[in-house]
């Protein structure tokens, strides 16, 4: 069993964009803001680190993994997809109350599995989450006007 879950990424730097990232809905958003996202994680017995690279857009992964913890907050423990895209990135998630175990799977072709205690994903996501946003945000301080941006991620 996975011990501790950590996360990174790096976003790849928009170089010209036709629009003013003001005026882009949410799915224009998934698609200008590509890059990785690393799921790392630690191993207590036997000692060990391992990892998942997401390689495809950073907000898209934000929104599905937010589903993730809304749904089980809410008490939804195995619903089909939490993307309205089924082509493609699209996550599926187990989880069972009873031992905290959650597992996320991509539901396409099985590419990853992420199998570790619900709890400690959720604090280390929600920590990597704030932080991805106040970067974005930094770096393009014209999602701070952006509606779509505000109505799916809580700028602080």
């Amino acid at each position: 069993m996975i011990d501790s879950v950590f996360f990174d990424y790096k976003v790849d730097l928009i170089n010209n964009t036709q629009h003013s990232l003001k005026t882009l809905d949410i799915d224009e958003l998934k698609s200008e803001f590509k890059g990785r996202i690393y799921i790392i994680f630690k191993y207590d017995k036997p000692k060990k680190r391992n990892f998942i690279v997401l390689e495809t857009g950073i907000i898209d992964y934000l929104l599905q993994f937010n589903i993730v913890i809304k749904e089980i907050e809410m008490g939804n423990y195995t619903p089909f997809s939490v993307s309205c895209d089924y082509y493609s990135n699209s996550l599926s998630y187990h989880y069972f109350k009873e031992n905290d175990n959650l597992e996320i799977y991509e539901g396409n072709d099985g590419i990853f599995t992420i199998t570790c205690k619900y709890k400690k994903f959720k604090s280390n996501y929600e920590e990597f989450r704030k932080k991805t946003i106040y970067e974005l945000v930094t770096v393009y301080p014209e999602l701070k006007e952006n509606i779509a941006f505000l109505e799916n991620f809580q700028i602080d």
